[in-house]
């Protein structure tokens, strides 16, 4: 059973978080951008990391509300706990990253994906009652070297088109993998006015629901 007085949240260095993710997180890597680097302690032994970036597509919240900037939400890109954690451990650690990110910034909204691909579905965000958004489109990645690459992570050569480099990988060995689009959630962490007002100014054809996906392969 879990004790929320041996919880504690705290940053921690981005050497750290680097470490754990990759070395146990599926994606293996840390993203760019990151704003907030939380490690999540149970019993003064740390269990788990939750980091927080820029969302790398620039039309995450714009493409969702109208009148918004891009600057009004933040991703949570990498979580991550050990399996030895008590029951309700990563829900409560999440809100309280959530509750720290409400109070010390300006964000009104959090974003959030479930990767399909990999057979999550996005149970921990629902438990947190996390608003469901659909899914993303289908996507090309290219699996080069052991490692799997979206478009935005191919990195090219000075003078290089994305689709020269593309084309040199591929001949290098590289394969195209198509993937699953990605199930997406939102939170609110604004004020119930700022709360009303988004949801007012919610593009055509936007849809935020409870009614969430399901899978039943997936037990987390």
């Amino acid at each position: 059973m879990l004790n929320k007085e041996l919880v504690k949240i705290k940053i921690i260095d981005k050497g750290l978080a680097k470490e754990i993710i990759e070395k146990h997180h599926y994606t293996h890597k840390i993203p760019q951008a990151i704003k907030y680097r939380f490690g999540l302690y149970y019993d003064n032994e740390l269990k788990g990391v939750a980091i927080f970036s820029i969302p790398a597509n620039m039309h995450t919240f714009t493409s969702i509300f109208n009148g918004v900037t891009q600057h009004i939400g933040i991703e949570l890109s990498r979580f991550f706990t050990y399996d030895d954690t008590p029951r309700n451990f990563e829900s409560y650690c999440l809100s309280r990253c959530f509750r720290y990110i409400r109070e010390n910034s300006d964000y009104d909204l959090i974003v959030s994906y479930a990767d399909v691909n990999y057979g999550h579905v996005g149970y921990l965000y629902q438990s947190l009652n996390g608003y469901y958004a659909g899914q993303t489109a289908p996507e090309i990645r290219y699996l080069y070297k052991g490692q799997l690459i979206t478009r935005r992570g191919l990195g090219r050569r000075v003078g290089d088109t994305e689709r020269d480099h593309v084309k040199r990988i591929l001949k290098d060995g590289a394969k195209k993998v198509k993937m699953i689009g990605k199930h997406k959630y939102i939170f609110f962490i604004c004020d119930r006015r700022r709360k009303k007002e988004l949801l007012k100014n919610l593009k055509d054809k936007v849809f935020l629901t409870k009614d969430y996906p399901k899978n039943t392969q997936q037990k987390q």
